[in-house]
């Protein structure tokens, strides 16, 4: 409303002269006392009326100004209840729509001259309708502020949720609802919880693991980025916060030359700069002293959210080690295996010649000798037949004495008679003896006793273990002495050979190609046990070789 402008002159006092008095008293020297006191009094109350009227003109303008200010506002208000986010709508008692601003009606689809007159339970969903008339008779029933959630259904449209807040209005005519959407908010809550259920999957994860924004700094990382940060020394996780990981890895991989390191770093741009959605890469990082493993995984999230980058980095070098072992354990088992049918048809080879070469010839030389026997013995035998019959006799037994020792050399090269008959500390003793008086190598056997307790198995499996070991002193080991110990300890029995010649090269220990190592660990696994063998460079070899004395009740592990 416009600012009414004020008389200029209706305030301004009347000028007092001897006119406006009617009489002058200079005209009239002989006035009264009384004459010129009513004339004075006038005067005082005629400048009071002139000071009141001023006065009342000031505070017309300040109600003048104070009105506009009001209407501005109530304007104001007006255009921000009309436009605020939230529904905002007056109901009559029954329900009746009787005001709305424009989000209720977009909200209703409608425009709000259509609302009007109109009942808000007819857009509310059939299975909220009784909640809604409830929660309405509460408001005015109580007069207080009553809160409650309804679900509009509007043709062609999902469903909305809302949050109702409703309020009598103080004479009791009307009810003021606003509504505020829950839509979103539930969206929210639900992608809350998927974030949780995510973050928890990435946290249960052991690659080190970050979540990058377009432009390539890190916004979160995972428990695995933390904990291998604190074990290393390095900085707080939080410090990683906004650090561009591009600018991270840059320098690490630009120092390595090889050339999966460089395509890494290339595949790793491609997924950040969009030319790419995935990249995933294992490659070698070589060190002075050891080779290690990793892996790269870059995957790229872009739709309606922000666009994300998620670079999984994990070592996964301990991994890599025990692919090789199990790989070159399995060659050494098929070598193994390969040696052994080798082995077999060679022992076989060799007891076919010995039994042809050497049994078989003896035999037939006695046969020969039993034939002539037998044909002098049909003629009478004078006394020169008979001297020279004893002399054939006795070669016979002599002949008879070498089959027998080429049998028990037969028996004994496939397994000692010692083992079975006197047990495996004679066995032991026995094998250090031959050995030093075949080779002239000074091997000294020291056993206990009484007999050590293993049964058949464990004691074949030292025994050829035992073997195994001079076999390869002799081959290999260029060495001068060997000393045997065979003892318990701890429920386990021990066989323990050392020797002081120049080592097995670490190289030879794990190869496929050490057939004779790897039988001794198998041997020694068969039987719940286990084979370490010591050779530090130029100190000789130890082997030692542990097994139960009870057996477990376990099946056996695979050989690694």
């Amino acid at each position: 409303m416009p600012t009414k402008a004020p008389n200029p002159t209706a305030g301004a006092p009347v000028p007092v002269n001897e006119a406006s008095l009617g009489c002058c008293t200079r005209d009239r020297p002989e006035a009264s006392p009384l004459t010129i006191a009513l004339e004075t009094d006038t005067q005082r109350l005629l400048h009071e009326l002139q000071v009141h009227q001023i006065e009342l003109e000031v505070q017309n303008e300040e109600l003048q100004r104070a009105r506009a200010e009001l209407e501005s506002a109530l304007e104001r208000y007006t255009e921000v209840d009309m436009f605020a986010p939230a529904g905002y709508l007056t109901l009559q008692p029954d329900g009746v729509i009787r005001q709305a601003n424009l989000t209720a009606a977009r909200w209703l689809g409608m425009e709000r001259s259509g609302l009007l007159k109109r009942r808000f339970v007819d857009f509310v969903a059939t299975g909220n309708r009784l909640a809604f008339d409830a929660l309405l008779q509460q408001a005015f029933a109580s007069r207080a502020l009553e809160i409650g959630e309804v679900t509009l259904a509007n043709q062609g449209k999902p469903p909305f949720t809302f949050q109702l807040r409703a309020s009598v209005t103080g004479d009791g005519k009307e009810c003021r609802v606003a509504l505020i959407d829950l839509t979103e908010r539930q969206r929210a809550a639900a992608l809350g919880a998927s974030e949780l259920f995510v973050r928890s999957i990435l946290n249960s994860l052991t690659a080190h693991i970050a979540v990058l924004n377009a432009q390539g700094e890190i916004i979160a990382v995972n428990e695995a980025w933390r904990r291998f940060a604190q074990q290393n020394g390095g900085a707080d996780p939080a410090a990683y916060i906004g650090v561009n990981y591009l600018a991270i890895c840059e320098t690490g991989f630009q120092r390595d030359k090889d050339e999966s390191a460089k395509a890494a770093w290339s595949g790793l741009r491609a997924v950040m700069s969009g030319a790419q959605a995935e990249f995933s890469l294992e490659y070698p990082c070589h060190s002075p002293n050891e080779q290690r493993w990793f892996s790269l995984h870059a995957t790229a999230f872009r739709g309606e959210g922000p666009d994300r980058v998620v670079v999984a980095h994990e070592n996964f070098t301990p991994r890599k080690q025990a692919e090789e072992e199990l790989h070159g354990s399995r060659e050494q088992l098929r070598a193994l295996a390969a040696h052994l049918e080798t082995v077999r048809e060679e022992e076989r080879t060799h007891v076919a010649r010995e039994i042809h070469d050497v049994l078989a010839q003896e035999l037939t030389r006695l046969k020969m000798d039993v034939v002539w026997l037998h044909r002098r013995l049909a003629q009478p035998l004078t006394a020169t037949q008979q001297t020279l019959l004893r002399e054939r006799l006795t070669v016979m037994t002599a002949v008879t004495d070498t089959a027998i020792q080429s049998v028990q050399k037969i028996a004994t090269e496939l397994r000692p008679v010692v083992l079975d008959s006197l047990g495996l500390c004679a066995a032991v003793d026995w094998q250090a003896r031959d050995f030093q008086a075949r080779t002239g190598i000074v091997c000294v056997a020291t056993v206990p006793e009484q007999d050590a307790p293993a049964d058949r198995d464990r004691a074949t499996a030292m025994f050829r273990v035992l073997q195994e070991s001079l076999t390869n002193v002799l081959r290999h080991a260029q060495a001068t002495r060997v000393e045997v110990r065979l003892c318990t300890e701890a429920g386990q029995l021990i066989l323990r050979v050392q020797d002081n010649g120049c080592g097995i090269p670490p190289v030879k220990l794990r190869h496929p190609k050490s057939i004779g190592l790897a039988g001794m660990r198998e041997r020694a696994l068969l039987l719940h046990g286990q084979l370490e063998i010591q050779s530090p460079p130029g100190a000789g070899t130890t082997i030692e070789m542990r097994l139960p004395m009870v057996p477990p009740t376990k099946p056996p592990e695979a050989a690694p």
